[in-house]
């Protein structure tokens, strides 16, 4: 049986630029989430706690990068992260996620009713019941982390750990199998990711831009550079937490767009001048690459995460054939380079 896949991420698959809901992380993380209309439904679906009271009022204050660490509380943060899940991925088809047919927001909200924020605890845990309601537990980060925590990698390392805690509300542990004591998973496996699976996928979504949240739109060039280093050290430190099927290491070289598409990326390129045929196309077949007119000098084909899987080197006019042998049944971004360096890009569907 054929498989059927629907990607609505990148710009180029659809000729317009899609991000999820939010557009300029950057910009969204300086609002105050109270000031947001969606608050109140966050807030009915998870309750935050400090050391088991319910939190009912959060001091904010715009832009928020400036506020003063003293009053940039964990319930304000954790209120935050909550709204970026909310928004996060919703304008995406589903399922984008390996693990669930849902969003984000509405996959986490089915598992627990809120955060519990406790003194004394390092790192968290999965999970407590409070007055019948099911909290994962985060510790109580001092005033270097509430600071990191006002930028876009602290407000995402948040998400992960949200996330990697949940998990293991689906039944999912872990091991020792790679030498740290309870701190991993037995195998890296997108067809049934562990909770330590979930933090990685979600980092290399982030960094790839398949996941994008604008992270381009505002952040300094320095900026950028900071975020793009963080997550490629975070994937490759944590890919030692699996031990069978290790995730490769990743170099900025391998990703065809770091962080996704900013806002003039389907501007800059012209999908009508490649001649791709058949497409989509059998697994295992041939197929064609012409750009007419146009002497190609690099292929590299990218999955759909926009990670690099195989690079063709070429100098010659007219068609050239590949086969799809190695490539598994999916969509493939094709970025083709000719003589003098100028880029296009096309996609390739393998059934």
């Amino acid at each position: 049986m054929k498989k059927v896949y629907t990607v609505s991420v990148f710009g180029l698959f659809l000729n317009t630029l899609m991000f999820a809901q939010i557009n300029d992380i950057k910009s969204f993380l300086d609002t105050c989430p109270t000031n947001d209309t969606v608050i109140g439904t966050i807030l009915k679906d998870f309750e935050i706690r400090l050391n088991g009271n319910l939190v009912t009022e959060y001091s904010c204050t715009e832009p928020v990068s400036a506020m003063n660490t003293v009053n940039y509380s964990n319930p304000l943060i954790y209120l935050q992260t909550l709204r970026v899940i909310y928004y996060m991925d919703r304008n995406m088809t589903c399922p984008h996620l390996p693990w669930t047919d849902t969003t984000l927001y509405v996959w986490m909200k089915n598992r627990v009713n809120g955060i519990n924020i406790k003194d004394g605890v390092s790192g968290g845990y999965c999970c407590e019941m409070i007055a019948g309601k099911k909290f994962f537990v985060t510790g109580n980060p001092d005033a270097s982390n509430r600071e990191f925590d006002k930028k876009w990698i602290g407000i995402s390392g948040n998400i992960d750990f949200f996330v990697h805690e949940v998990r293991h509300t689906d039944g999912y542990g872990h091991s020792s199998c790679c030498g740290i004591s309870g701190g991993c998973d037995d195998i890296y496996n997108e067809a049934n990711l562990g909770a330590y699976g979930v933090q990685y996928w979600l980092i290399k979504s982030w960094l790839t831009g398949f996941i994008n949240v604008g992270a381009r739109t505002s952040h300094s060039e320095t900026e950028i550079n900071e975020i793009i280093n963080w997550y490629l050290s975070a994937l490759n430190v944590s890919r030692n937490r699996f031990c069978n099927n290790i995730p490769p290491i990743i170099n900025l070289k391998d990703i065809i767009n770091p962080l996704g598409p900013g806002s003039n990326f389907v501007e800059n390129i012209d999908l009508s001048k490649v001649i791709l045929f058949p497409n989509p196309i059998n697994h295992g077949d041939l197929f064609t690459i012409n750009i007419p007119d146009v002497i190609i000098y690099k292929i590299e084909i990218f999955n759909i995460n926009g990670l690099l899987l195989k690079t063709i080197q070429n100098q010659m006019f007219g068609d050239l054939t590949i086969s799809t042998i190695n490539l598994e049944p999916n969509i493939y971004i094709l970025k083709i380079l000719d003589s003098n360096k100028k880029v296009y890009y096309q996609k390739l569907i393998i059934i």
